[in-house]
């Protein structure tokens, strides 16, 4: 028997850790409690409010598996160029709280970054609206 419960949780009471970003979610965060099996196992995971509303936009729907934010993300426009509209980066790295990336393109060299945060997700969510 399967069974699969999404909870929205208005205020954590602990800290948990976003299964798809991997980034701590805060206390007195909102979130998503994920139960449920899956071929058989069990799984019990949190995902934080930015992945819920990033997943929502640009994850693959027909995958039945919870992926992660850097497939995901590498399957976007978000990364290119803004310079050349290049996406070869092989160099990036997340800012220490996880809510940017610093780029570099391989084909011109030009360096940014890119806001990873809920508000900048919430942003693109009106855009593609």
């Amino acid at each position: 028997m399967s069974f699969w419960e999404s909870k929205k949780i208005k205020k954590t009471r602990k800290l948990h850790r976003c299964a798809y970003c991997s980034g701590i979610i805060p206390i007195g965060s909102k979130c998503n409690n994920e139960v449920g099996t899956y071929e058989g196992d069990f799984d019990n995971y949190y995902l934080c409010e930015r992945c819920l509303v990033f997943m929502d936009l640009y994850s693959d729907k027909s995958e039945i598996e919870l992926g992660n934010l850097d497939d995901d993300l590498a399957n976007t426009d978000l990364m290119e160029c803004p310079k050349c509209k290049g996406y070869n980066h092989s160099k990036y790295d997340y800012n220490d709280d996880g809510q940017s990336i610093e780029l570099e393109c391989d084909e011109c060299g030009h360096e940014w970054v890119l806001d990873l945060s809920l508000e900048a997700i919430e942003k693109l969510k009106i855009v593609i609206s």
